[in-house]
């Protein structure tokens, strides 16, 4: 008999988007259910490094809907408005400025919901770690820690670099 799949994937509220979001629509699961989620194709959330470039240049060089973070951390993080029709296009452009640290999606038309970086994965058993760390390490993920005062549960974050966006990738998961 098969081994059950080792990993749970929990999603705290919102966390990722779409590699590209015309052709790929971004889900999460809700009490079995498969969810799909509207992405903004006209908005992003854009974290830079604070080193590389000021919140004044970030300003000038995008149209800013949010601040989230001011840089006083080493992130600048905002959500920022760019017209295009081509989705994937302007995230590729996106993350091949040095600046950027990662690109996320923004869920909504009316209304808009921000998503993370971040996602969780419970693990069933701890001994489960070394398949954790190999899916991390093949998909380009960061494992930032257990998190506290809960057992076998772990915080991951997606960059640039990574596969896809933090839902994309914690579905993976």
């Amino acid at each position: 008999m098969k081994k059950r799949t080792n990993l749970l994937l929990i999603i705290f509220f919102f966390c990722g988007g779409s590699l590209s979001a015309q052709q790929h629509l971004p889900f999460y699961y809700y009490k079995g259910n498969r969810i799909m989620l509207p992405v903004n194709t006209q908005h992003f959330l854009v974290y830079a490094d604070a080193n590389r470039l000021s919140t004044e240049l970030f300003a000038k060089e995008f149209r800013i809907n949010e601040w989230i973070e001011d840089g006083s951390n080493g992130i600048i993080e905002a959500q920022v408005n760019i017209p295009n029709d081509n989705y994937d296009s302007v995230i590729n452009v996106l993350k091949t400025k040095d600046y950027v640290i990662d690109v996320e999606p923004v869920i909504g038309h009316s209304k808009f919901v921000n998503t993370s970086r971040l996602f969780y994965v419970q693990l069933y058993d701890a001994q489960d770690y070394p398949q954790l760390s190999s899916m991390a390490s093949r998909t380009g993920v960061e494992i930032r820690g257990e998190v506290p005062f809960c057992e076998n549960w772990y915080e991951l974050r997606v960059n640039r670099n990574s596969i896809g966006n933090s839902i994309e990738t914690a579905n993976m998961f």
